[in-house]
């Protein structure tokens, strides 16, 4: 058996732990295969579509299909070169191989809207994969049966979530993080089976200790709510692991367990450290957060810099704290028009204390 053929076995039977140091050897050596296997046990779509891109160009047929599938933006003329080019090579392969039947299922299923039959030839595919006990494959299916909300392969007319927990379960069973992640968001909300928050919690537990850290993201979120504070200083933990694998939401969910002490000491130079890392990568939230505090240390020409750009930004909390800037000469020369300004901007958006203000500040309130 070649290094390859005992990669693709482990990754097969869900073996990950034992599949990846083999699959990243193999993949900087550049095989196509190894490739295609580290975007499938990739968390991050944009990794993902990066392994699945280099793939493709070593001419691997099932990367260049679920490339387009996770891009889920194809236009005609691609969606037509791949119904020329693409599909013909890999339904040759399909019938016997549950990674490719895999590949051409999800994208008949993301484009089934394109072509007459796709969605039902997609369905087929990924459930011969699945009977062949291939783990992607369930959690496909168990995609294509759940909600819609980023996901590519979910259909409202077929939204049924006690089958997506039958498919979600094959693969969990097998070890699946990914899995265990979707599994428990249903049973936690009792979504096609009772509802038992606490399996959902250890379900989330699980991914979280597999590397699956949009599992301990919201294992942070959840337990961050409890009334119990041991919960509270586990869900610091949690939300502190996702944030040390560099995940913006968590990063800001972080520097609000320092600001608030919220299971763990405040810690103000903490909270700053992490509401600026998470701005830098396009939180606003936590870029409004970050303004909020330099006002609060007495460093308005900062804040209203951050507030400034955020609002620039289209965030409409921030457009608030610009108008109160301006409002109030916070690091600023006082203009009550801009002020106006931006407490509209806001309030068109949505933003209601924007609205009450806005109220106030033109005699209405």
């Amino acid at each position: 058996m070649t290094e390859i053929e005992k990669a693709r076995e482990l990754f097969v039977s869900c073996r990950l732990k034992e599949a990846k140091p083999l699959l990243e050897e193999l993949a900087g050596a550049g095989d196509s295969d190894a490739l295609y296997m580290l975007a499938m046990m990739t968390y991050d779509v944009d990794i993902a579509i990066e392994l699945l891109a280099k793939s493709a160009a070593k001419g691997n047929a099932g990367a260049k299909l679920m490339r387009l599938a996770l891009m889920a933006d194809a236009s005609e003329e691609t969606i037509a070169e791949a119904e020329k080019s693409i599909i013909p090579e890999i339904e040759k392969g399909a019938e016997e191989d549950p990674v490719l039947a895999d590949a051409l299922g999800t994208f008949y299923l993301v484009y089934g809207k394109k072509r007459e039959g796709w969605t039902e030839k997609g369905m087929a595919l990924l459930s011969m994969a699945e009977q062949k006990e291939y783990w992607k494959a369930s959690i496909h299916l168990g995609s294509a049966f759940n909600e819609l909300r980023e996901n590519p392969l979910g259909d409202a007319d077929r939204f049924n979530p006690g089958e997506a927990i039958i498919h979600f379960s094959f693969a969990a069973v097998k070890g699946a993080p990914e899995a265990e992640y979707f599994m428990g968001f249903l049973v936690y909300r009792g979504l096609g089976t009772k509802q038992d928050q606490k399996a959902a919690i250890q379900l989330w537990k699980k991914a979280a200790a597999s590397g699956y850290m949009t599992a301990a993201l919201t294992l942070g979120f959840v337990l961050s709510f409890s009334k119990n504070e041991k919960e509270k200083k586990d869900g610091f933990k949690y939300t502190k692991m996702a944030a040390e694998s560099g995940d913006p939401t968590a990063e800001g969910n972080l520097a609000n367990c320092y600001y608030y002490g919220t299971g763990t000491r405040k810690d103000r130079r903490l909270a700053r450290l992490y509401y600026k890392k998470a701005a830098e990568k396009g939180m606003e939230s936590s870029a409004m957060q970050l303004g909020v505090m330099y006002h609060e240390d007495g460093k308005d020409d900062k804040a209203f810099e951050i507030f400034r750009k955020s609002a620039e930004n289209g965030y409409p909390a921030s457009m608030g704290w610009l108008a109160a800037c301006y409002e109030n000469g916070y690091g600023t020369e006082r203009n009550r028009e801009m002020a106006k300004f931006w407490l509209t901007r806001a309030a068109d958006l949505g933003d209601e204390d924007a609205k009450k203000a806005l109220s106030i500040i033109s005699g209405n309130g």
